[in-house]
């Protein structure tokens, strides 16, 4: 066993803090920690030890020498009500009104205020279901009239109604995130969500007949459960240029989830095996150099990165996707980054000088072509983190696993990309995601 970095973790059972390390072992990389009270225990991050011990690395290294950087995208928490009644959901959510609710619905003066101290980033409202908060439409109109970036996180099921998607884009909103485990009704059987596969399924073709709002689905995916909904979900979307995101969230041991075995949460690598078992015809092991990438350019332009997302980049092409991959030179892209990172200067703006030979040798014959449509789908990020402005063609996919017990890893938790606003005995707080879903497992457990 090789020890690749020590860190603090969490036990799997009290959610106490304990030591903790991530180690390769007989090919694979893992979180290994041991509690004193529940023993030890282990998450499997990859299949692919080798390459995910390189990438923690380079991630571990970027991080060391620079500021924490920006957060990217901050949820507020405007209500705990919600239809559904889903078995993973973080939050906690129910179809009534809960009184052990570690959170309280916040006022049309409480999300004015969010509004007003709102400084970069996107903003996402949420909750609960954020559609059944009395002020979700005043909080677009306000947020377009101050230039913020704002996103509606919602189950989907009131945008059945074309009305009430088209009173949505009159009202300022641009872009719309759903929640999607599958579009196959005996698929979401195993989660008891298929009376919704319908409603949500018709609320994605009115957002795409009404046009003007950009869609970002974003499926819980469960091991054992619905994984190869990633491949389903993802074709589904490719003849769909409204649908221009994706944000596969791999299922959390948190929240309700606490309920639902432990060997159901999926790492991110975990999911990108799906993708390039179906899309891929380069190495598994060339595809690490994405994340790299990734995580050198979010460390440019200021914003914090996760060693627990990964993303994919499809090319809309003759009615099929195409991955990035077939695009770039991986192998001389990984080359490049790795002696950026050897060089690696402290300024940001020479980190960023010193990427541009690393760019252009990643670059082949089938790059240029494409070429404007990468800038813009930089520009959009680096200015406003705006799906809507992501070129039609290109089909972005994150991958990601919110903090749990299971995955706790302090060393990256305080680089997460996502703050959460929230009420809690009358006052509005303001932290990252990590930390908040964190304290209230160690609540619950």
């Amino acid at each position: 066993m090789e020890i690749i970095r020590k860190t603090t973790s969490r036990c799997h059972v009290c959610a106490k803090q304990v030591e903790g390390a991530v180690v390769v072992s007989e090919g694979k990389a893992y979180l290994r920690r041991e509690c004193p009270e529940h023993g030890e225990f282990q998450l499997l991050l990859s299949e692919h030890g080798k390459e995910y011990a390189d990438l923690d690395r380079f991630y571990t290294e970027v991080h060391e020498t620079s500021s924490l950087g920006r957060t990217m995208h901050t949820w507020v928490f405007a209500t705990m009500d919600c239809q559904q009644k889903c078995p993973f959901c973080c939050t906690d959510c129910s179809d009534e009104k809960r009184s052990d609710s570690p959170w309280e619905e916040l006022t049309w003066e409480d999300l004015q205020a969010v509004l007003k101290d709102f400084k970069r980033g996107k903003i996402s409202f949420g909750g609960g279901e954020p559609t059944l908060h009395p002020n979700v439409l005043d909080f677009f109109r306000e947020a377009d009239r101050m230039g913020i970036a704002a996103q509606l996180a919602t189950n989907g099921l009131f945008l059945a109604s074309k009305d009430y998607c088209q009173k949505l884009k009159d009202n300022k909103v641009k872009e719309v995130r759903i929640s999607l485990e599958s579009i196959d009704p005996k698929d979401a059987v195993k989660l008891g969500l298929d009376p919704y596969v319908e409603p949500k399924l018709k609320a994605i073709q009115n957002l795409c007949d009404i046009g003007g709002i950009g869609i970002t689905l974003s499926p819980t995916i469960c091991r054992g459960v619905n994984e190869e909904q990633i491949y389903h979900i993802i074709e589904y979307a490719k003849d769909k240029p409204a649908i221009q995101a994706f944000s596969m969230q791999g299922f959390a041991w948190t929240g309700c989830g606490i309920g639902l075995p432990k060997d159901m949460m999926m790492t991110p690598d975990e999911m990108m095996d799906v993708i390039h078992r179906h899309y891929c015809s380069c190495d598994r092991s060339e595809v690490f150099a994405l994340q790299k990438l990734a995580f050198a350019w979010l460390n440019i332009i200021g914003f914090k990165s996760c060693l627990k997302s990964e993303f994919m980049i499809f090319v809309r092409d003759a009615g099929r996707l195409r991955p990035i991959t077939e695009f770039i030179n991986l192998r001389r892209l990984d080359t490049m980054l790795n002696w950026w990172r050897r060089v690696l200067p402290k300024q940001r703006w020479l980190r960023g000088l010193f990427l541009i030979p690393v760019l252009i040798g990643g670059m082949s014959l089938k790059t240029l072509p494409l070429a404007p449509m990468f800038i813009k789908l930089a520009w959009a990020n680096l200015t406003k983190l705006s799906v809507q402005d992501y070129p039609a063609r290109l089909l972005s996919v994150g991958l990601n696993t919110n903090c749990s017990s299971l995955n706790a890893d302090h060393t990256v938790n305080a680089h997460c990309v996502s703050g959460c606003i929230f009420k809690r005995d009358g006052v509005l707080h303001l932290t990252n995601t990590s930390t908040e879903l964190l304290k209230n497992l160690e609540n619950k457990c």
